[in-house]
Parts: C-alpha cells; structure tokens; sequence
C-alpha cells in the first residue's frame, strides 16, 4: 500500500463543457467545505487576500476553476462564489471530472485532476449495436 498524500475530491463528471483560454487559478472544495488553494489548506479570510493578489498580477479577468467534492453543498458554492467577487475580476467555472472536454488552448489535464481512461465496449455490445444497424438498413431497403 503507497501513502498518497492530500486529500480525496470526488469530481462531478459532465461531458461537452467548454474550457478557457484566460489566466486561471484553481480552488478545491472538499466534501466537509474545507478550502485548499495551491494544495494547501486555507482559510476563506486568507484565500480572499490571496485571490485579491493574484487578480492583480493580470490585467484581464482571472477565471477560478472551482473543483468541488460531488457532495459539495450549494451554499459552500456560493460562499466560494462571493469570497472571489469581493476579491477581484473573477470567471468561475466548475471543474469536473473524467469525460470533461477542455476549451481552446487548454488540455484536459490542465482544467482536471482525473485521467480520462475509456472502457472498451464488450463483444457483446458490439454485435448488438451492429445487428441494430444492420435492422435498420433492411427496413429501409424493403420500404
């Protein structure tokens, strides 16, 4: 057994959400509402004077990609949300797990912490699907 330091996120997994090609900075909310930021443990008080500092390395708005446990509550979600407005120019976009499909410039393991491993379909998945097809052309042909 191999000790993995830090703490386990259960990401939300979505399909077809766009990335960002603007600066960002990554906050994660684990299940109990407990904020990390730069893998560290934080407290809201110093994360807004950390979010307020970094908003002011760029000239253009910061989007914070929140990576949120899936039993993450709505009000831990939107104290994030308004933690980052009263720090600065922020974009908040939810991160997500495996299935995510990154926007333009980015990179899936750039906006996730979850590999994308896809599960070959099983044998039988494949003749079923082919007979279906094969169905459907010969319904076509006889009409």
């Amino acid at each position: 057994m191999v000790y993995t330091p830090g703490v386990r996120v259960q990401l939300p997994v979505a399909n077809g959400l766009p990335g960002t090609d603007r600066p960002t900075v990554a906050v994660t909310i684990a299940k109990g509402g407990q904020l990390y930021f730069q893998n560290q443990v934080i407290e809201a008080k110093e994360l807004r004077g950390r979010l307020a500092a970094a908003a002011k390395t760029t000239a253009e708005p910061l989007t914070l990609i929140v990576l949120m446990d899936a039993e993450v509550t709505g009000q831990m979600l939107m104290n994030l949300s308004l933690l980052a407005r009263d720090a600065g120019d922020y974009r908040t976009v939810m991160g997500c797990g495996a299935g995510h499909a990154p926007g333009p410039g980015r990179t899936l393991d750039q906006m996730t912490a979850a590999p994308v491993e896809r599960e070959a379909w099983p044998r039988r998945r494949w003749w079923l699907t082919l007979l279906l097809v094969f169905t459907g052309q010969l319904a076509f042909i006889s009409v």
